[in-house]
Order: C-alpha cells, then structure tokens, then sequence
C-alpha cells in the first residue's frame, strides 16, 4: 500500500511538469512476494523501478520499455530515433519521493552521471540546501551491479505494520538478532520465505 501510495504522488508531481503525461513502472513485486523474473530484490513490495520521464523532439516520449541512457542522458528507443532525460520531468518525481513524510525512503538507486544531472539542475531551481543535502544522499549508484541508466530503482524502509519486533534492525539479515544496548529493534522481513520461520521462532521464545 504505502508502495503504491507513493508511485502515485511520483506520478502527480511529473504530470505537474508535464501535463498529460505518465510515468511508466517497471517492476514492483508478485502478489504474495518471492522472487520475479529480472529482479533480485523484488520480494516483499518494498521495490519498484520507475522508468525515466523522457523527452524525443522536446516532447514527452512513452517508450513502454527500460532506454539506457550515456552518461548525457540521450538514448536511442526502439526504432533508434533518439530520446533524452526529462530532467526536470526526473526531479520533480525524486523531489515528491523525498519530501513527503509517510513512507520512509531507503535508497534512489540511479547512475551518477544521471544523479549529477537531477541534483545540477535541482540546484539551478533553487531548491533549499536541506532538500538538495537529502536528495544527493538517497540517489546514488549502486555497487556491484548494473549502473541503473535506465530507470530509477526506489527502495523503501519498513512499514510499521509489517515489523516483526524479534530483536533486529531494519534492514538487517533476516534471522540474525542485533541488539542495541538492550534496546528492542524491529526487523523488517527482505523475503517472504521467512516470515513463518521467524514467526515460528518467536512462539517458541514465548512463556
């Protein structure tokens, strides 16, 4: 829910640039979670890859597919006519992401080049330097895969309501328990093969 919540204000904000406009998604989950064709950490609704607003002839394009772009933001479609990155159309989506305050943000996952070209052009609109600060640490370039030239990868935290308070931190290995100075932490489950075990697990803990 608070996935799709989120996709949709994305999309409000680039038809806000772009009127009659429409951002394009790729790749959210399967219903039930596991794994999906393509995606490795696409398993519990707590990603989605958004396609990049472009622009072909300085009007909005719909390729309905995933464009790699250079590291100028040009790339070709599918009958090799060329099409470049709406950038205020992709600051606009990357903005309405990290400003709002109901659904924590993880990582912006996108190439720098691209990255450099959102935050350049945030900074030219004169965005407040907190807003800039926050943007520039969530879109980054991922390590140790594709670059992500070709669509914006948004990852969010947990949901409150899908915590399990088994003594884990956001984010952490599912399973393994990390404390803080006896404090109680909350792990949000990254696959949905182990929500029974931990579930399980925590009812044999119980008195």
């Amino acid at each position: 829910d608070e996935m799709v919540s989120l996709i949709l204000q994305a999309g409000k904000a680039l038809a806000g640039v772009r009127p009659g406009t429409r951002l394009e998604v790729a790749n959210i989950a399967r219903r039930g979670g596991g794994r999906i064709p393509w995606s490795v950490s696409h398993q519990t609704g707590r990603d989605a890859d958004l396609l990049f607003p472009l622009l072909r002839d300085g009007a909005p394009f719909l390729p309905g597919a995933m464009i790699p772009l250079d590291e100028s933001g040009v790339g070709a479609g599918a009958d090799g006519k060329p099409v470049r990155l709406d950038v205020p159309g992709l600051a606009a989506v990357v903005r309405s992401l990290v400003e709002q305050n109901e659904v924590g943000i993880r990582h912006l996952f996108i190439a720098n080049p691209l990255r450099q070209m959102v935050l350049d052009y945030s900074t030219a609109q004169q965005t407040p330097t907190r807003m800039l600060r926050r943007m520039g640490q969530l879109l980054k370039q991922p390590r140790g895969t594709l670059p992500h030239n070709d669509h914006l990868h948004v990852r969010i935290m947990c949901a409150p309501g899908d915590q399990l308070h088994l003594g884990a931190a956001d984010g952490a290995v599912p399973g393994r328990q990390i404390r803080h100075d006896g404090a109680r932490q909350v792990l949000c489950v990254d696959h949905v093969e182990h929500a029974a075990r931990l579930a399980r697990h925590q009812a044999a803990r119980a008195p």
